[in-house]
């Protein structure tokens, strides 16, 4: 069953990361030098593994941290330029052995992953909280890893990534602005990141703003603010009715002006109601988006 929340995400999110393209071969080059020249301290890992360079502080890994940074020896292109990048947390060489798969998982780190394909054979596919895509070489797969994702190699050659953990906290805006592409989640999706151009408003302003519209932190706005809105003005409509019909009752009871009462006690009713109906609407998106992650 597909997730609610957004599984796959355009590369071009972090330019950085989409710049690494061009250099598959030279990374791919270090990829095997790495497995030969670890060779038999590999084999504890069977023929299909993630082998991590900087793995994440909590990873329980079966090899030694100086077989980590044996790793990075062996690839200092690689190391060079994921250490450019303040926002991976964490990076790896990971291999599906033909006629392989990684069975379904997930993590809890509310992180993104990217996966530079190196090498891959045909029809080799991940699938992400229900949606799948197929691996080619060159190309990123930037998803969400604390849906539950699988890997399957139908093919007779071996699929090789660069697999890079992402923390999206810890990454700069775009400074371009762009549109994401939605994904067939049955969402609206209009998520954009936006620059500071001549006559725009200050970057931190929108920042700002983007921050408190995005209620459960997934990176898109629209299903926050849509929903919002719905029930913004459901909120707004009940509690105007609800105070027109209070302000007059009271008004009658009491003897005072009936005609000013609902009037007034609207105002206050649909003030009270957008505020309150945004408000929960917001939070109803975030526990949503939480138990759809279960």
């Amino acid at each position: 069953m597909k997730s609610r929340r957004r599984a796959f995400y355009e590369p071009s999110r972090y330019p950085d990361v989409d710049a690494l393209r061009p250099l598959v071969s030279t990374l791919l080059g270090e990829a095997r030098q790495v497995y030969a020249g670890l060779g038999a301290r590999l084999a504890v890992l069977g023929d299909s593994y993630i082998l991590p360079l900087v793995p994440e502080p909590e990873d329980s890994n079966p090899i030694s941290d100086q077989v980590f940074a044996q790793a990075r020896t062996l690839a200092p292109i690689t190391t060079a330029k994921m250490s450019e990048l303040p926002y991976i947390v964490s990076y790896a060489f990971s291999r599906v052995a033909p006629g392989a798969e990684i069975p379904e998982h997930d993590h809890w780190n509310p992180y993104l992953v990217a996966l530079l394909c190196l090498t891959t054979g045909p029809g080799v596919w991940i699938r992400v909280g229900g949606e799948t895509r197929t691996f080619a070489q060159g190309e990123i797969i930037l998803f969400d890893y604390t849906l539950p994702h699988a890997v399957a190699n139908p093919s007779d050659q071996e699929r090789i990534v660069l697999l890079m953990v992402i923390d999206p906290k810890r990454a700069p805006r775009l400074d371009t602005r762009q549109e994401i592409a939605p994904t067939n989640t049955g969402r609206f999706s209009c998520t954009r990141a936006y620059q500071q151009d001549a006559g725009d408003a200050p970057l931190a302003a929108k920042e700002a703003t983007m921050g408190i519209l995005d209620w459960d932190n997934d990176g898109n706005y629209a299903d926050d603010l849509l929903g919002s809105i719905i029930g913004g003005v459901g909120g707004a409509v009940a509690g105007g009715v609800g105070g027109a019909i209070g302000g007059a009752a009271s008004g009658f009871l009491s003897g005072a002006n009936v005609a000013g009462a609902p009037a007034g006690a609207a105002v206050g009713g649909m003030a009270g109601g957008a505020a309150g109906g945004v408000a929960g609407q917001g939070m109803g998106n975030g526990i949503a988006d939480w138990i759809s992650s279960w």
